[in-house]
């Protein structure tokens, strides 16, 4: 992340925290074409870490991310394994 990009997501995060209605909310990451390091995963959640009292906060990561969130264990957002898209079927 550079400055500039990691300046906007902390925005958009102090944004949603103060959305005090706001009850359930649902991320997903999207796959990049190479492994997002350890240290740039725990920079990206550190303002996701703030948000308090929903309901439900998933967090949907790739289907294939293999990458360690154990800094996450205690973190507001439950972490969800996205779907494969090549098994998914049209209803």
């Amino acid at each position: 992340m550079d400055r500039e990009e990691l300046r906007l997501w902390t925005e958009a995060w102090d944004i949603i925290q103060s959305m005090t209605d706001l009850k359930s909310l649902k991320v997903t990451l999207h796959a990049h074409k190479a492994e997002v390091p350890y240290e740039r995963r725990k920079l990206m959640c550190e303002p996701m870490m703030k948000i308090k009292g929903l309901r439900r906060f998933d967090l949907v990561v790739p289907h294939d991310d293999e990458g360690n969130w154990d800094f996450a264990e205690d973190a507001p957002f439950t972490i969800i394994r996205g779907v494969n898209p090549q098994l998914e079927t049209e209803e």
